[in-house]
């Protein structure tokens, strides 16, 4: 089947989701194409910061999208975190600005089928085999083509279609993850991030329903066993590791991708253009700002413009979050880590309420940020 729309959209991730609806609540002529049918898995830790929480109710899921289920999407929350560093505990602290847990398999399908539902239209297990941007044409695995005037690629970290664009790729980092019954783990009940155990990553548990969703990731190099490294973590805590399956799974690292090249009528949006948090490797948000990004920029004149207007607040965060890892996570000596962390429980607190939770400050503040809480003037 053929098609000509206003903006084709490929990947149907949140990015894409995001995107979809956003211009069909606009009602703006659109595609969204996706290589996957729905519901699929997806690895990924699934922490919903209140940011992220704030752009579902405030931003994208408003009338006439009826968000009165999205509390059936949330599987856990939790109001503590807690910092290690390889299996000491160095801080933690309640924090006011709640956590929400997702499964991705779960959340990815209710974002869609919310697009869906106004009458958006998803072409599953269906990939682009031709990408004419010149002709603004897509061939589609089905023999189908999409005419385009504005297109909008959100098929991840890895996007063919980047590729096929010729932007650059950003550096890649490696991510595994398995779920543990709580049931099975003598642990308190709260998130935890442990810096020490990966070089240049970190140990994530959180909590997801049932289970705890366990994994770690750092920059991908092919020496590194992530899955013996995962097994070690979970054996630590005292469970079977090879009682649970892993899952793996490739994420953005360091810069942003320059979307400054290429034709006027093409943007890059979720971990297809690199907007992951560096320090926390939190995306889902950045994936739905950029999302609603495109789809708004999709109503203007002058969209590639227009979109790098809006995107350009997350671009310059998620530089600054890779500034602020290379300068002080990447090679920070453990005695160092454990004296700048251990004992600052109301500053993690207060960190996550404030960094994690919501963007309030710049990571090129962190030191004056923590100096100003000392003295009591933030």
């Amino acid at each position: 089947m053929n098609y000509d729309v206003e903006v084709a959209v490929i990947g149907a991730g949140p990015a894409g989701s995001a995107c979809g609806i956003t211009l069909q609540k606009a009602g703006i002529a659109n595609v969204l194409i996706d290589k996957s049918r729905f519901p699929r898995n997806k690895t990924c830790g699934g922490l919903l910061t209140e940011k992220t929480y704030r752009v579902l109710t405030e931003t994208l899921l408003v009338d006439p999208v009826d968000a009165s289920d999205l509390g059936d999407v949330f599987c856990d929350v939790s109001d503590r975190l807690d910092l290690f560093y390889g299996g000491e505990r160095l801080a933690g602290s309640k924090v006011e600005k709640k956590l929400r847990s997702v499964r991705r398999v779960t959340f990815d399908d209710y974002l869609v089928k919310k697009f869906q539902s106004i009458g958006g239209t998803l072409l599953e297990e269906t990939t682009v085999e031709d990408l004419d941007a010149e002709n603004r044409t897509l061939t589609l695995s089905d023999g189908g083509r999409v005419k385009y005037r504005r297109l909008v690629v959100a098929d991840g970290a890895l996007s063919p279609s980047r590729r096929a664009l010729g932007f650059e790729a950003p550096e890649l980092a490696f991510c595994t993850e398995t779920y543990v019954p709580k049931a099975d783990l003598d642990i308190k009940e709260r998130v935890v991030i442990d810096f020490g155990f990966v070089k240049n990553g970190y140990v994530w548990v959180f909590p997801s329903g049932d289970d705890y969703c366990i994994g770690l990731g750092g920059k991908s190099k092919k020496d590194r066993r992530y899955d013996d490294l995962l097994r070690e973590y979970v054996a630590s805590l005292g469970a079977d590791p090879d009682k649970y399956k892993m899952r793996g799974a490739f994420l953005p690292f360091g810069r942003p991708v320059d979307q400054r090249k290429g034709a006027d009528s093409v943007v890059l949006a979720g971990d297809a253009a690199g907007f992951v948090d560096q320090v926390t490797g939190e995306g889902i948000y950045f994936a739905l700002s950029s999302g609603v990004a495109a789809g708004e920029a999709a109503q203007t004149p002058d969209f590639k413009k227009s979109y790098l207007e809006k995107v350009g607040p997350i671009a310059k965060f998620v530089v600054e979050t890779d500034k602020f890892r290379v300068k002080y996570l990447k090679n920070a000596p453990a005695a160092l880590f454990r004296r700048a962390i251990g004992g600052k429980n109301a500053f993690t607190g207060f960190f996550c309420d404030n960094m994690i939770a919501e963007m309030n400050y710049s990571y090129s503040r962190v030191l004056e940020i923590y100096r100003g809480y000392k003295e009591g003037k933030v």
